[in-house]
């Protein structure tokens, strides 16, 4: 095939290789004699990542041609709860992260695939009182991902209050709700909105181990909540009273109560600091001096009213 002008009075075309239906090779002489490779007609593809109902950001890769060769991208930057990452499909085939992969005559979408956990850990549903009497839900397990229907409240009262939800430590679920379970336990603790202009007396109580005046991070949250009341009331005064154990001498029960009283107190003023009150007063009390000055149903605790 003799080739135009510009290329010599003897330039020809000697042989034409084609890989694919989209990339050819040319090659020819010039007339001075001159090696000639003509590369045309190469068309690229698109490749794109998919994340497959994963979290995260995919992976870019650049166009390619036809016949053209990619490493298979890493995973790593996304995740699923409850599943395991286990490849990309592009339709037909899953390849793993490193693998090679030749691009065909049209665009690739590569999907993430996600494997569930089996035999994935439990975590424990719990549901607290926060103040209110009745009977909370029973405890129950649900795995890392699981979701479940938040209780009803409706077999909860509080006196002055209307149920108001169920809150995590960070968000307030109303009865109903779904909640999908992460990876650590979770505790419930039943919410109160005060009454409007219901006149009712504030009363909490936490309860020591023997000889103990040491809180419980369950005592703090009863606390916590009792502050956050304390606060919605409008009252500016409340009294801390402790008790004793059922055994000990007088000298040692009169300081454990007080002892007992003091560490209520100071974890209420810090709540109701950190609630943004300024002007409060806590009266605390040692409740008795030995175990005969307390009933049984006034053993090993600390009460506190407003």
């Amino acid at each position: 095939i003799t080739l135009g002008s510009g290329f010599g009075s003897n330039g020809s075309l000697q042989a034409i290789s084609c890989t694919s239906a989209a990339t050819c090779t040319a090659v020819g002489i010039d007339g001075h004699n001159q090696p000639l490779v003509v590369l045309t007609n190469t068309a690229t593809n698109a490749v794109t990542y998919a994340l497959g109902g994963g979290t995260g950001t995919v992976p870019t890769q650049a166009s390619e041609s036809s016949g053209a060769t990619f490493t298979v991208a890493s995973g790593s930057s996304l995740s699923r709860s409850g599943y395991t990452f286990a490849g990309w499909n592009d339709g037909t085939t899953t390849y793993q992260s490193g693998a090679t992969y030749t691009m065909g005559s049209s665009a690739v979408t590569l999907t993430a695939l996600w494997t569930p956990v089996t035999n994935s850990a439990t975590y424990a549903v719990t549901y607290v009182l926060g103040g209110g009497t009745g009977t909370v839900p029973p405890p129950r397990s649900e795995a890392n991902g699981a979701t479940f229907t938040v209780a009803s409240g409706s077999s909860l009262s509080r006196s002055g209050y209307t149920f108001a939800g169920w809150n995590n430590g960070t968000t307030t679920y109303q009865s109903g709700a779904t909640y999908t379970v992460g990876s650590s336990a979770v505790t419930l603790t039943a919410q109160w909105t005060p009454i409007a202009n219901h006149e009712t007396h504030l009363t909490g109580a936490v309860y020591f181990s023997s000889g103990s005046a040491q809180l419980t991070a369950n005592d703090i949250l009863t606390l916590a909540h009792f502050a956050t009341s304390f606060k919605h009331s409008g009252r500016s005064s409340l009294t801390v009273v402790g008790y004793t154990d059922a055994t000990g001498s007088r000298a040692l029960n009169r300081s454990l109560s007080l002892r007992r009283a003091q560490s209520v107190a100071a974890a209420l003023r810090r709540r109701l600091t950190a609630l943004g009150l300024e002007a409060f007063k806590i009266q605390v009390v040692g409740g008795g001096a030995s175990t005969t000055s307390n009933t049984p149903s006034m053993m090993r605790k600390a009460i506190v009213t407003s």
